[in-house]
């Protein structure tokens, strides 16, 4: 399979035509998209980093990186536990004592916190309060009221109040803020640009807006920031970078475990093989993915893998969103940020990407997808309760469709998704949407149980009810 360099993907403008396209079918303010393959680095943007503003997006704009600080998190981590620091094994209650029960009785250790296989459900109390001020003292005692869904390391449930948790470890055992920590063991270690939110304002072209849709105008205006990372500081990062600065990282990261004895200046190598190992497989159907061309295989200790073979971790906030993902085997690294909250085309360009960079196939999943045809109907219809206590789902069954009905009770939303049976009440595949399309969605049985679970996106639900 030809793989293309950075410097032929920018021949004839094709990054560049490309990625103006974009910001004029889609209406996003500015895009900026960096590629590093074998050592050759092409960084390519479009746009405005605000859509009130003449300050074109370039190479030195930064974003704020949010869900990737996980992938930073995790292998400052590793690198602790490899000085002895920590233990992966260690439960919670050791670090934490102060959580209210029967939260600490339940067994979660540190490696469940990274591998988001914890498998509590968070009290509605904290969600209503995401994006709130929240002292530590009011997310300990509302972590006691949460509800176990899953056995503890057995099933991936992406849930951001595990690096909540993590952070508060952190901190606890190093007496270093999380953004600082991060500073020092992973950014500044490997001499790796970055910023935050309050200093990149004072640099035309370096602050990056954040903006959200407006249905009046249907145009995307900018927005002060409000999001988790300003009510939860103790926990959460305001550190930005560059696509080029997240590209520089992998690049970092790629070369650690490549020439391990010139590079153990950076970090452990058995750090480094921590978190780019698997941990825990991830249910996934590949005929309900829809335009979902990277489904996620398995998660490890902080880092993702996807059916394409790359690895890596996307990172969304209220106005923002990117995406880092690499491939140690091709020394590939792709870097994406875009000033608007659009996961999905966030994921669709970045799927394109990674299409061109294989030569215009996408390798079969190197893992074993589930096959939900083997589900009847009637096994699946019911109540839903897990992931990260957002979503609600109620699956029912209409004519020859199954409908999953989703509800979100923090914001009031409500929305639809719909998939076709055959005339034995098999499922088959996509029906007509009702604009959840977005999110690809697996069912599957827990283990230990065999009771049916449903993955919704990369949140695990259990059914609880019929």
């Amino acid at each position: 399979m030809k793989t293309l360099s950075s410097n032929e993907l920018s021949d004839g403008d094709w990054l560049d035509g490309f990625l103006t396209r974009l910001t004029s079918a889609t209406g996003v303010p500015g895009i900026s998209v960096s590629i590093h393959v074998a050592g050759e680095s092409t960084t390519v943007c479009s746009g405005l980093t605000n859509a009130h503003g003449v300050a074109a997006m370039g190479t030195q704009s930064r974003f704020q990186i949010g869900c990737i600080a996980k992938l930073l998190a995790s292998l400052a981590t590793l690198q602790l536990v490899s000085e002895g620091v920590l233990a992966l094994d260690t439960p919670l209650h050791h670090w934490l004592p102060d959580i209210a029960e029967p939260f600490l009785g339940r067994g979660i250790s540190i490696a469940d916190l990274l591998s988001h296989t914890s498998g509590y459900v968070p009290h509605q109390s904290l969600i209503v309060r995401y994006e709130q001020p929240l002292l530590w003292d009011e997310f300990a005692a509302s972590l006691g009221q949460s509800q176990q869904a899953f056995t503890p390391g057995t099933v991936f449930n992406y849930n951001g109040f595990d690096h909540i948790l993590l952070a508060e470890v952190l901190r606890r055992a190093t007496r270093l803020p999380l953004a600082e920590l991060l500073r020092q063991t992973v950014l500044d270690r490997a001499q790796l640009g970055y910023g935050s939110i309050s200093e990149d304002r004072r640099v035309a072209g370096v602050y990056v807006a954040h903006h959200a849709w407006n249905s009046r105008s249907r145009r995307y205006h900018p927005r002060e920031r409000h999001d988790a990372a300003e009510p939860w500081p103790w926990s959460l990062t305001d550190i930005t970078m560059s696509t080029r600065e997240l590209t520089d990282f992998c690049a970092a990261v790629m070369n650690c475990q490549r020439v391990s004895e010139s590079h153990l200046d950076l970090w452990n190598v058995g750090a480094l093989g921590m978190l780019l190992g698997p941990v825990t497989a991830v249910p996934h159907d590949t005929r309900t993915f829809g335009w979902y061309r990277q489904p996620l295989v398995s998660y490890g200790t902080g880092c993702a893998r996807y059916g394409d073979g790359f690895m890596g971790h996307p990172g969304l906030s209220s106005g923002q969103c990117c995406s880092l993902v690499f491939d140690p085997q091709r020394e590939v690294a792709v870097a994406i940020g875009i000033n608007a909250p659009v996961a999905p085309l966030r994921d669709k360009v970045m799927a394109t990407l990674c299409e061109v960079l294989d030569g215009g196939d996408i390798p079969v999943s190197r893992a074993q997808p589930v096959d939900s045809a083997t589900f009847r109907s009637d096994e699946v219809v019911g109540r839903y309760v897990g992931g990260s206590g957002f979503a609600q789902i109620e699956v029912e069954r209409t004519g020859d469709e199954l409908v999953l009905r989703i509800g979100m009770p923090a914001s009031g939303v409500r929305a639809e998704r719909r998939l076709a049976l055959d005339a034995d009440g098999h499922l088959l595949a996509e029906a007509a949407s009702g604009g959840l399309d977005r999110y690809p969605i697996c069912f599957f049985r827990e283990r230990q149980s065999s009771i049916p679970c449903l993955m919704f996106g990369w949140q695990a639900h259990k059914r609880v009810g019929s």
